[in-house]
């Protein structure tokens, strides 16, 4: 048997770090974060829970898919608190901003956990600065 051998360069380095985009709306904090592994989960079940599947055994549609949207950012977006600490936001408080505003917060839920087609090469820029994402009015939850 002869043995692998492989150079630094071959080898991958990983981060444990959470990538995070932050940004504002109406001049409030707010943190796009990526999953953790539990909110993966809970995302990939509720979704699976969702297909319909037709009578030849593949998936035809996902119901409500609506709902997907709102669990995407109840586990991604966060509002930061005054002291710096992430405050979780609400299905209610996302249902209450205007459809505009919540595709700009899907997208960005959806880049920084790698969602879209260009996850991987936009998270790499989350550490660019801030982002502002402005909305007719800001729902309280």
């Amino acid at each position: 048997m002869s043995a692998i051998r492989q150079t630094d360069e071959e080898i991958q380095d990983f981060s444990s770090a959470r990538r995070e985009i932050k940004f504002r709306i109406d001049g409030r904090g707010f943190v796009a974060r990526e999953f953790g592994g539990d909110d993966l989960e809970k995302f990939q079940t509720e979704t699976a829970a969702k297909v319909v599947v037709g009578p030849d055994g593949k998936p035809q549609t996902i119901s409500d898919a609506g709902d997907i949207v709102k669990t995407v950012l109840v586990l991604s977006i966060f509002r930061m608190g005054d002291t710096g600490q992430y405050e979780k936001i609400t299905k209610e408080w996302i249902g209450g901003l205007p459809a505009s505003l919540s595709k700009k917060l899907f997208d960005i839920a959806a880049r920084v956990n790698g969602l879209n087609e260009e996850g991987t090469d936009e998270a790499k820029k989350a550490s660019s600065p801030d982002q502002t994402a402005t909305g007719s009015e800001s729902p309280k939850s």
